[in-house]
């Protein structure tokens, strides 16, 4: 931070410098401004309105000079600094934060599995191990090696375990040490072939299985679907000298189902066998071979076994396999005699929705809509719990469908990329266009590109950070490509991140009354700024009893920083992932203040927490810590009422007072108990006995609040 320059605006009817050093900016009017800071200067464009215009560019990131590949958001905690992580062409990786900031570069080198872990960090799964970096430095503070053949299937539960298939085991790792909590071994293909004719031992040999796609869903367990065989022959030497064969070939699909203890099962998803003979037939001077079948294996494709989440009650299977032809009896002589086959079976394809819940098969269909020749991949589900995918009705169709394969709309050559909160889809097409389409199948809209968005809503482009109002995403665990914002993998309902309602978005409908939500919290946090530089009686009420005398400054420049007000009621966040700081993950004082230290559901989300503690005096759920800067939660019925004012009157002050009461946690760190024993309150009492104290001490002295939260 450089201090000591002289600052200077063009026009000071458009922005205000304050007089710290350096100052804050504070937007005033719509306009163009130029910024000076000594011999250095820049543009600055103030808009009206509720957001910036569509592909605004609001900061730009070149990276290390080399181009930016790719860009993965990263999950927002407060163990880790960035909105995204910039992959550079030179195999490095920056952590990107919100304002544009690069927080720390490290190498990953090129060719390798990131995955953003749900702690801030990232996981880079190389051919020989899976190291993780820590998302406050960038660096590596664990790896494993794998100790069989890797596969590259990697995925990253939301409480930081690492699942990894190694050779013919399925492995959960701590990421904090990088050391296995758990292996479970998967079952080998063997093969027994006997060698009787040649008076030799049997040939034994076994391999690692097959395995598929690697998920974590929303019912918090990792599922991995894998097919084993077992092959066994045997042989009889007639006394001629020939060799008559028997063969029995057996073909499993199993699914595997993991919770993050290692708590395991293996569910059965098919069994097939065929048995085999050729026996050689001598009868005067013809001689013929017998040969007989019963049964058929299925034949697999790459990429013929797809599996999705079934919001959070287990996944649905899409198979896709051919049945090859087979005659359960043939004789064959020498020319000219013409084979004799009986018991003829024609080669076929079949297609089938398999819905896996509690451990076991709930349903089995056997598809018969469109061409079974083609696989049906499930890639969203949708608002409604159906599902949007590609293959079903044709080989180029886009549909949306049950899982016991309806078809309840189709749409040729585009492929779904988001699921919507109206029901709909955003989609691509062939020649790369997106388009919007309602819960009936109807084009309704076009979008110009589809950037990539963070989890806090941020839109990005390759290298820079632009203004774009995506569609609301669908209530689902799979409602985009990847499943969440960072598309490692593991289903997560949607939203985690929902900014407060605007009574100016017209994306609603209907809006809230004005003023929403937004528009009264985040002019309370303006109001607020503006404050605290002039609070007179701030150090000794509330500075001094927390910290010092002298923590005004870094307060409200910390205050200062991109703020991210959430609207926790429509917040799917787990709530655990609020405890994860290395500050207080060892003691029980986080998970005490948000009460769930004892009897906590693991599948509780910010929203089930304001749903329960509705009218007990909550109104926020804040990031404690977090040094960069205030990421709370509203239950937005707090700020309705007598308290949805803006910045002026005691009910504007009260807003204040609930803001600057949750920027305290942040930037202390400090929970309820620690505040209230400082500010002399009872910690028996609720919590907003802090927002009291502070509005009648610090805003508005003599008068009581009047919001009644």
């Amino acid at each position: 931070m450089l201090t000591g320059l002289t600052w200077t605006a063009s026009d000071t009817t458009v922005v205000s410098l304050s007089t710290d050093d350096p100052p804050i900016i504070t937007a005033l009017a719509p306009g163009h401004v130029s910024i000076t800071a000594g011999d250095a200067s820049a543009d600055v464009t103030v808009y009206s309105g509720y957001a910036l215009p569509t592909g605004t560019v609001i900061w730009s990131a070149p990276g290390d000079g080399t181009g930016v590949a790719s860009i993965l958001p990263a999950v927002p905690s407060s163990t880790g600094v960035a909105d995204v992580f910039a992959l550079q062409d030179s195999g490095n990786v920056q952590a990107i934060t919100t304002d544009g900031s690069v927080a720390w570069t490290a190498s990953v080198g090129s060719g390798n599995t990131l995955l953003p872990d749900f702690q801030g960090g990232l996981v880079v799964a190389s051919a020989t191990s899976i190291q993780r970096l820590d998302g406050m430095t960038g660096q590596m503070d664990s790896q494993y090696t794998y100790a069989g053949t890797p596969q590259s299937n990697v995925a990253i539960h939301t409480n930081g375990t690492i699942f990894a298939v190694d050779g013919s085991s399925l492995v959960g790792i701590n990421p904090a040490t990088g050391t296995p909590i758990f292996t479970i071994p998967l079952d080998q293909s063997t093969s027994d072939q006997s060698n009787a004719c040649y008076s030799e031992p049997d040939t034994l040999s076994s391999s690692p299985p097959v395995t598929g796609q690697l998920i974590i869903v929303g019912d918090g367990n990792a599922y991995l679907i894998y097919q084993y065989t077992q092959y066994s022959t045997s042989e009889q030497l007639q006394n001629n000298g020939v060799c008559d064969t028997a063969s029995y070939d057996q073909l499993h699909l199993r699914l595997l189902q993991v919770d993050p203890s290692g708590d395991a099962q293996k569910i059965v998803i098919g069994d097939w066998n065929v048995a085999n003979s050729v026996t050689t037939i001598y009868n005067g001077n013809s001689v013929y071979d017998i040969w007989t079948q019963n049964g058929q294996l299925p034949q697999f494709y790459n990429g013929s076994i797809n599996i999705v989440t079934n919001a959070d009650s287990g996944v649905v299977l899409a198979l896709q396999y051919g049945l090859p032809g087979y005659c359960s009896y043939t004789r064959s002589e020498s020319y000219p005699h013409p084979p004799v086959m009986t018991g003829c079976v024609d080669g076929t394809y079949e297609r089938r929705l398999i819905a896996v819940s509690g451990g076991s098969v709930a349903s089995n269909t056997l598809l018969t809509a469109g061409d079974p020749e083609y696989g049906v991949t499930p890639m969203l589900q949708g608002q409604d719990g159906n599902y949007f995918g590609v293959g079903l009705s044709s080989a180029n169709s886009m549909d949306h469908f049950d899982q016991n394969g309806n078809v309840l709309w189709s749409v040729p050559n585009f492929t779904p990329v988001i699921a919507t909160a109206d029901g709909g889809v955003v989609a691509q097409s062939a020649t790369g266009q997106y388009m919007t389409f309602d819960q009936n199948g109807v084009a309704n809209g076009m979008l110009a590109s589809l950037p990539t968005q963070s989890w806090t809503g941020d839109s990005y482009q390759l290298g820079s950070q632009i203004a774009f109002a995506l569609p609301g995403y669908a209530d689902s665990f799979a409602a985009m490509i990847g499943n969440n914002n960072s598309a490692n993998g593991t289903a997560t309902e949607q939203t985690w991140f929902p900014l407060l309602q605007s009574c100016y978005d017209p994306t609603l409908n209907p809006p809230p009354l004005c003023p929403g939500p937004y528009e009264v919290a985040h002019s309370a946090l303006t109001a607020l700024r503006s404050f605290i530089p002039t609070c007179s009686n701030c150090t000794g009420i509330v500075f001094q009893p927390l910290g010092t005398a002298y923590d005004e400054p870094s307060f409200s420049r910390w205050l200062n920083h991109p703020a991210k007000l959430y609207d926790g009621l429509r917040s799917k966040m787990p709530l655990g992932l609020i405890c994860t700081s290395p500050n207080f993950s060892d003691s029980t004082a986080c998970r005490l203040q948000y009460g769930f230290e004892t009897n906590f559901n693991p599948f509780a989300t910010v929203s089930d927490f304001f749903e329960t503690n509705f009218k007990q005096g909550i109104t926020n759920i804040t990031q404690t810590p977090n040094p960069f800067a205030l990421v709370t939660f509203y239950d937005p019925r707090s700020i309705y009422g007598v308290c949805a004012v803006l910045a002026s009157g005691s009910s504007g002050f009260y807003n204040q007072s609930v803001l600057f009461h949750e920027a305290l946690h942040g930037f202390y760190g400090k929970y309820d108990p620690d505040i209230q024993e400082a500010f002399g309150l009872s910690t028996n009492a609720p919590s907003d006995n802090i927002t009291d104290y502070i509005f009648e001490y610090v805003f508005h002295p003599g008068v009581p609040e009047q919001c009644g939260n």
